[in-house]
């Protein structure tokens, strides 16, 4: 980078390990965590999370200020789609995408091949011009209005119905990153309110979450949900609000999260989510007064490309579809401060 002061950070146990790296230009080979096997380079399942920090000193103030407040300060915001869930496969060779909620529909054995070429080539088009760095945003909301919107109408052509929707995620799921079921399992259990803020499909997430045992009370679920036939079980519509990849915005939302917000009137240290730039729009919403926002970007691929504009715009970028390893630590050390008042009773 010409103008970026980019910190290397390995987690090692509950220690963070900075290494000031400067030069012209973001040298990639030296954040990569690699084994040669059978003649190939892979990265190693082991290998601790690769972190770039923009202000380091700005984000270790934030991480001691949600520690200190502890649990009841606290609401979580994620993203779903290349955030909670994986960006990467886990086992298919040659390297392929996981599914997102819109790709699992793909899979679903009620939808003819028909639909599945119409929806490729709709993801062929748009996504390379959702992620084009060159187009101004104002351009890109029409863009992406476009596609969710002839994507939901392709699906409304064909019969579905929701027990297709559950068939179709117990044969194929969108893959969770490592370390996710422990990080949710530690909101829940402390009655930290979460919100998933999606612009996939409700109805799809929280089947893939509800399989895996994960859609606790204290998640709220934001995001374009089917209305089904009371009569005929079809789907026949999507809800009224479009959420979009660049519309993600809790101003916008609260209309439609009324039991979320209930929840979190005096949580005003939030920590956020998400693989997108836009992701960070998601807390527009929230109390700004006294708020501590610690934010959390998942760069999952051109990273050379992309990398310092999500540095520029996340606390802390995880880079190479990495583990929630981060995301737990931080959580995990929030809720020490519950448990040592615990123990001090």
């Amino acid at each position: 980078f010409h103008s970026i002061l980019a910190s290397f950070v390995t987690l090692r146990a509950s220690a963070l390990l900075y290494q000031n790296i400067r030069s012209p230009k973001l040298h990639l080979a030296a954040f990569f965590h690699l084994r040669r096997h059978s003649g190939t380079t892979t990265m190693t399942a082991s290998a601790p999370p690769r972190l770039l920090i923009r202000d380091p000193t700005s984000y270790a103030i934030k991480r001691r200020q949600l520690a200190a407040a502890g649990p009841s300060a606290l609401q979580v915001i994620t993203d779903f789609d290349g955030t909670l869930s994986r960006y990467f496969h886990p086992t298919k060779v040659p390297r392929e995408r996981n599914p997102t909620c819109h790709v699992l529909l793909e899979h679903c054995p009620a939808l003819p091949d028909s639909y599945r070429e119409e929806a490729r080539r709709l993801l062929a088009y748009y996504y390379p011009l959702e992620v084009d760095l060159s187009i101004p945003v104002e351009k890109k909301l029409g863009l992406m209005v476009e596609w969710w919107s002839k994507a939901h109408d392709l699906l409304l052509k064909y019969t579905l119905t929701r027990m297709d929707l559950t068939t179709t995620i117990q044969k194929e799921t969108s893959h969770l990153r490592d370390q996710v079921r422990e990080f949710l399992e530690t909101l829940s259990q402390n009655d930290v309110p979460v919100l998933v803020f999606s612009a996939g499909i409700a109805d799809i997430l929280e089947e893939v979450l509800r399989q895996q045992d994960l859609l606790f009370d204290n998640t709220h679920v934001i995001s374009n949900r089917i209305q089904f036939d009371p009569q005929t079980g079809q789907a026949v519509a999507f809800d009224t609000h479009l959420i979009h990849s660049f519309n993600k915005n809790e101003t916008a939302a609260k209309g439609i999260g009324a039991a979320y917000w209930d929840q979190v009137v005096n949580r005003n240290h939030v920590l956020l989510l998400g693989d997108s730039l836009t992701d960070v729009q998601m807390a527009e919403g929230t109390e700004e007064s006294g708020r501590v926002l610690l934010t959390i970007g998942f760069l999952n691929d051109k990273e050379e490309e992309r990398a310092e504009k999500f540095s520029e715009t996340f606390d802390v970028v995880v880079l190479g579809d990495g583990s929630f390893e981060l995301p737990l630590e931080i959580v995990s050390e929030i809720m020490e401060v519950q448990g040592g008042a615990e123990h001090e009773k």
